[in-house]
This record gives structure tokens, sequence and C-alpha cells, in this order.
């Protein structure tokens, strides 16, 4: 008996020695496979939330931008806008106009446009162009030229004839490239404009701007973003006393559409956003309006705006303005894409009037960034 006892428990030994051996054999592996699917998850999560950035050296970098028409543009009827050259062997009459627009995706953009563009080459008796230029995917790069000083640039050269220009990027086409605004989208009354919002996701447990305080990272857009960048780092300091990376952390997103999906998902702690392109991105579906929650509006300020380059052909200037203002949206793809939005016409817009409030903006950033100078 004492035998089989024995040789009954040899048997469990190593019955036991087997198994303990067999699972290490099978979860080292699945440990490994667990761990390198975390690593995975984690660097797709950074990626997706961009890290802080030396805020103060790239505001000074991005934001320095003139005040006033450079030195090779004039204003003789003081409207603050480029006159046309007086030259007409300086005009531009090209055959094909090159109309830059704004949006992430071409395809799509150029199907919402297809109605619009059919009309405008009607018009004017030119082919029509769309191209896009991409927000920056990053803003840590010294040498890079930002997008917009770009755009300013191009349309100086003549590069671009005709552009949608969001709200922050209007003064510097303006002043450094000669681009001469017109029109805005405006509802059916003629009445246009748009909130700065500053959003945070539902179940955020921020329900008021000073709860911003303390570790929340907030997500900007384009430093050359009005509602994105520039009016709500105003609004934060000056009405609030919220300092950036002493209260709160920026981190930059590439467009107010990454920031406003970053919070949807539950990602960032807040973003401020344009309230007529939010009202677009909900309508179209492509965030849930019970994601996120609105916890303050601005002013209105005005909307991405249409310019054309000042060297076009004067002829040519008046048949694109024609084009754009006798437009009717009713039944066509400009229309479908732009309901959400409350936008249906376009009507038009003065520089020197309805950006009053924009430059206003502007020149408080400049004064801070001299007063950061002054005491570094």
């Amino acid at each position: 008996m004492t035998g089989e006892v024995t040789a009954a428990r040899a048997a469990s030994n190593k019955s036991a020695k087997f198994s303990f051996k067999s699972l290490l054999f099978v979860a080292i592996p699945a440990i490994v496979v667990v761990l390198g699917v975390f690593g995975l998850l984690y660097s797709q999560a950074q990626r997706e939330t961009p890290p802080p950035v030396d805020f103060l050296a790239i505001v000074k970098l991005a934001l320095r931008s003139p005040k006033r028409l450079s030195q090779s543009l004039t204003d003789k009827n003081g409207d603050l806008v480029a006159d046309a050259p007086e030259d007409p062997a300086l005009w531009l009459d090209p055959e094909t106009l090159e109309f830059e627009i704004l949006g992430r995706d071409l395809a799509s953009e150029t199907q919402q446009w297809s109605d619009f563009v059919s009309h405008l080459q009607q018009v004017t008796g030119k082919q029509v162009h769309l191209t896009l230029r991409p927000e920056p995917t990053s803003l840590s790069s010294s040498e890079a030229t930002p997008p917009t000083l770009q755009q300013a640039r191009d349309f100086h050269a003549g590069k671009i004839h005709l552009a949608c220009l969001n709200t922050g990027a209007v003064t510097l086409n303006v002043n450094e490239g000669g681009a001469v605004p017109f029109c805005v989208m405006a509802d059916e009354a003629g009445k246009f404009g748009y909130e700065m919002e500053i959003i945070v996701p539902a179940d955020s447990r921020v329900t008021k701007v000073s709860q911003l305080k303390g570790a929340e990272k907030v997500f900007f857009a384009s430093m050359y973003s009005h509602s994105g960048f520039k009016a709500p780092l105003m609004i934060l300091w000056n009405d609030f006393n919220l300092q950036p990376e002493r209260d709160y952390t920026p981190v930059f997103v590439s467009g107010q559409e990454q920031a406003i999906e970053v919070i949807a998902k539950n990602r960032g702690d807040a973003a401020p956003v344009a309230s007529d392109l939010l009202r677009r991105i909900i309508g179209r579906g492509d965030v849930a309006e019970k994601s996120i929650r609105s916890i303050y509006k601005s002013k209105a300020y005005p909307p991405a705006c249409f310019a054309y380059a000042h060297q076009l052909k004067p002829e040519l200037a008046e048949k694109v303005k024609t084009a754009f203002l006798e437009f009717r949206w009713a039944g066509t793809s400009l229309e479908k894409a732009y309901a959400a939005a409350q936008q249906s016409r376009f009507v038009p817009a003065s520089y020197q009037n309805d950006w009053q409030s924009v430059r206003d903006i502007e020149d408080q950033v400049s004064s801070l960034l001299q007063s950061e100078d002054r005491h570094p």
C-alpha cells in the first residue's frame, strides 16, 4: 500500500511540474504579445495626442505679421486693401483661375463646390482649378514656413487668384499678399458671423471656463486661426486670468476638425472652435452632438471670407464678384454642404469694417509678445 501511495505522489509531482512548465511555455509568449499590443496602442495614443510645445517661442515665430500693407502695395482710397496695379501690363488675366479652398479632403470639397465652380466658369469664361492647402501637422520646426505665410506669398506672386481664407488668416493675406476680401457666406437674411466656442467632453467635470485652471490640456488649431487660437488665447488670458503653461497646457493639432474629434473622443480636456464649423461637423455626422458640451461662447466674429488677388484684371475681378453674389444656392451641392451651419448665400463684406474686431485681437496678441520681450 505504501508503495502505491509513493508512486501516486511521484506521478502527481511529475504532472505538476509538467503543467507549470507548460503554463510558462504558453504564458510568456502571450505576455509578450500583450505588452506589444499595449505598446502599439500607447504609441498610437501618443501620435493622436501631440505633445506640448515651446509655446512662447512658436507664438513669436508664427504671429509676427505686418499691421499694414507691405511697401510693394498701394492703397490710395484708404480702404486698407491693395489697389489694382496702375500699369495694365501687371494685370493678371489667366486662362485658369487657381481657387484655393478650406478643408481637409480635396475630393470631398471638390464635390461640394462642383455646382458653384460650373457657375463661376460660365460667368468668368475661365477654367477653375480647385486646390487645398493643408493645415500644418507640426509646429516644432523654426525653419518651416507657416502655411498661411506661404499662402500670402503665393497671393503676392500671382500663384493664387482666388481663395477662401479663414478668419485669422485674412489680415496677413491682405497686408503681405495683397488679397482683396469681398464676400462671405451668410444666412438667408444676409446675417453672417460665428462665435468662438470652448467645448469639453460631455462627461467632463469642467462646467465653466475657470475650471480649466490646473493640469487641463487645451487643444488649439493653427497659430493663424482666429477662433482656434488667437481669440481664445486672449480671452482666456484677459477675461479669465488663465495663462498658457502657467494655468493650462497648450497642445496643438492640425486644424479645428481634429480638435473637435479629440474632444468628442474624450482624448482632451477642452478646445476652442468656430461655432459654424462645429455645426457642420455635427450635421454631417462626423461627431455626435451628445459627445461634447459647450462651456463658453464669444461675441460674433466674421467668418471665412473670399478674396481675389489684387493683380487680377479689373474686368475679371468684377466678374468673379458677380459670380459669387448672384449665385443661387437652392438645390446645389453647396447648399447641402453648408445647410447645417445655416449658410445659404454669399453677401458682400468689408475688410475695413467687418474685420475690425479681428484686428483688435491681433493687436492684443502683438502687445502680449512685446510685453514678453520686455520681461523675459
